[in-house]
């Protein structure tokens, strides 16, 4: 009669070692390996700005959302919206100056007046622009 042994489950699983001898015990006391569902607790780990996902055996967490950046593992973090290019400028004429993580502002480069989302030619240079832009107002 020979004995057998089965190990703890692996990582992600749980359930306990089994050891008998024969077949006959192997069969009557097979080992039964659950999945943990690590997502339940604590969000798997996974930064609270993302999903975490159980999957047989371990887990997955989605990125970070757009305009944050590092991991939905690792953590998010604001990230400069300048060089995310997630700001409003005007694309041609204007310019965008990150203050912080997650704020911006948008000013028109040098030879056009307005807002920064709005720009148009300033021959004065004088921050207001030759023309009216539509929908702005000088003041």
């Amino acid at each position: 009669p020979g004995g057998f042994f089965c190990p703890n489950c692996p990582s992600g699983y749980s359930g306990s070692n089994k050891t008998g001898s024969g077949l006959q015990d192997a069969t009557a006391n097979r080992q039964a390996c659950t999945d943990i569902d690590e997502c339940a607790i604590n969000n798997g780990g996974c930064d609270y700005k993302t999903n975490c996902t159980n999957i047989m055996g371990s887990f997955s967490c989605s990125s970070c959302p757009i305009g944050y950046t590092g991991s939905g593992l690792t953590g998010c973090t604001l990230g400069n919206f300048c060089l995310l290019n997630l700001h409003n400028c005007h694309r041609q004429f204007g310019s965008c100056e990150s203050i912080r993580p997650g704020q911006f502002k948008c000013k028109c480069i040098s030879g056009y007046g307005g807002t920064g989302v709005f720009c148009a030619l300033d021959s004065d240079q004088d921050g207001i622009p030759d023309n009216a832009i539509a929908g702005c107002t000088d003041r």
